[in-house]
């Protein structure tokens, strides 16, 4: 059995078929004749869909078609379709009639094939792997037709739920058996899914099939989506990735280029970078597989961060991703607090989509400029180290306003300073970037230790033999003399400055 009101939603009845009336439209229909004659009325059963032909069509009108709704209505009939043009303004005893028989009154367009009509209703009443092949034949119609709208997944979804005349769902698998999922991928990776109910017989094989080709669409339809949505976004996440990385003296086309493309470069930032640890250990030997979780990871925090409101930008390349909130009026430290919300809400939407993601965050503070957007980035890198040094992961957390780290950000965010600091640690450089790390390391823990090589052994692990022979062998380097106070303070600020 069906309900009038989905009859009136088959497929291929493509909508010839209406109410004329909105009375009895959630009657159960039981069976569907068709009536050349006005006199045959007394020959469907209870319960049925009664379709006069177009010569009793035509005969059905005024005094004659009360008649036959009180004839109608005694039988116990379902619904009556008339195959007529718009019809004419009813007389209000037509719809007093249909109500009191809670009858409901139709219209079927003229030039609809009856036959056709009469099979796609059986087929609807009598349910089973012929209805849903119906029904399934019209989904893939609309799935195409989709496809050459560019509709999006949800819409997509809606239509063919509508079609299928059950529901049919986007989103996670849900709870509870009886549900058949199929998956729809986005970059390599489960996203949503789309599912429907199953009732165990060999339908279920038309609604696996339906449900793979639909989420093949969507998968399609979600990336040409995004595809179109990341060109602005891309362009301007590879400017502000290079005005990072620039020297400001050689960053003001940049700058410009950056107006252009409506970014608020001379506004307020805070920038929030994320550190996407794990992704080789997740994909190992997938190099691809890597990067294209990484780009997941980027477009969901971009999503996420834009969900929350306000101007977001992105930067970053790799692993590390840059999330630049800005603001074109004057913007107070207190918003630094409602970027950390968001960042929590960007950690654990990536996570939910990658579970085992590792990652690390840190927020800057509010600057204003293309020099604070610096500052900022410069900031939020340093956050990420002060959570490298007590193991906080896949949390926010914010460059303290105070302090020497932000003293120390500014003095080298200055071109004389970062130049001194290059200068004055350029014999270390020279051995080589692990080595050269190795030593600046050494020696940061050695001067914070004030001089003590003991102490500075503990905080390094090593023997102390060890860390005198590197010292000695560091200040030789460096030529300078570790008795005198002020060099001393200046390779502290400079090896600092470098672990920024």
């Amino acid at each position: 059995m069906a309900t009038v009101a989905e009859l009136l939603r088959i497929p291929r009845l493509g909508g010839a078929m209406e109410p004329v009336l909105p009375v009895a439209l959630d009657r159960q229909v039981e069976s569907v004749a068709v009536l050349e004659d006005l006199h045959a009325l007394n020959t469907p059963p209870p319960g049925s869909l009664v379709i006069l032909a177009r010569t009793a069509s035509r005969e059905a009108v005024g005094y004659r078609l009360d008649v036959l709704l009180r004839q109608a209505s005694a039988r116990d009939v379902a619904a009556l379709a008339l195959v007529r043009e718009p019809l004419p303004r009813l007389h209000r005893t037509v719809a007093e009639l249909a109500q009191r028989g809670n009858l409901a009154l139709l219209r079927i367009a003229p030039g609809t094939g009856l036959a056709d009509a009469v099979i796609a209703i059986q087929q609807e009443l009598a349910g089973g792997v012929n209805r849903l092949l119906d029904r399934a034949r019209a989904c893939l119609s609309l799935i195409d037709e989709a496809e050459r709208l560019q509709l999006g997944p949800p819409a997509l979804v809606e239509r063919v739920a509508e079609a299928l005349g059950d529901e049919v769902r986007l989103g996670p698998i849900p709870a509870g058996r009886g549900w058949l999922s199929a998956p729809i991928l986005i970059d390599g990776e489960p996203g949503p899914w789309v599912s429907t109910r199953g009732d165990g017989t060999d339908a279920d094989t038309v609604r696996r099939l339906l449900l793979h080709r639909l989420a093949s669409a969507a998968e399609r339809l979600e990336s040409a989506r995004q595809r179109a949505a990341d060109v602005p976004v891309q362009t301007r996440a590879e400017l502000l990735t290079e005005l990072l990385i620039r020297e400001p003296p050689a960053s003001r086309d940049l700058v410009h280029r950056a107006r252009q493309l409506d970014i608020p470069i001379d506004g307020w930032h805070v920038v929030v970078r994320l550190e996407l640890e794990n992704l080789a250990e997740l994909r190992p030997d997938d190099e691809m597989g890597a990067f294209n979780l990484a780009q997941l990871a980027t477009r969901v925090a971009m999503e996420s961060a834009r969900s929350t409101g306000g101007t977001w930008n992105r930067a970053g390349t790799g692993s590390t991703v840059l999330l630049i909130r800005s603001w074109q009026t004057e913007a107070g430290p207190e918003l630094q607090g409602e970027v950390a919300k968001a960042a929590e809400l960007v950690i654990g939407r990536v996570r939910a989509r990658i579970p085992r993601l590792s990652i690390r965050c840190g927020i800057g503070g509010v600057h204003v400029g293309s020099v604070g957007l610096r500052t900022s980035a410069l900031e939020a890198r340093a956050a990420i180290a002060a959570a490298l040094t007590v193991g906080r992961r896949n949390v926010a957390v914010r460059f303290d306003s105070t302090g020497l780290r932000r003293v120390l950000l500014q003095w080298y965010a200055l071109d004389d300073a970062r130049d001194s600091v290059a200068r004055l640690l350029e014999p270390l450089d020279r051995l080589g970037e692990r080595r050269s790390r190795e030593a600046i390391r050494t020696l940061r823990a050695y001067l914070d230790a004030h001089l003590s090589l003991s102490r500075a052994a503990e905080v390094l692990e090593l023997h102390r033999n060890t860390v005198a022979y590197r010292i000695q062998r560091i200040f030789e380097l460096l030529e300078v003399d570790p008795d005198d106070p002020e060099q001393c303070l200046m390779l502290q600020l400079a090896c600092r400055a470098r672990e920024l």
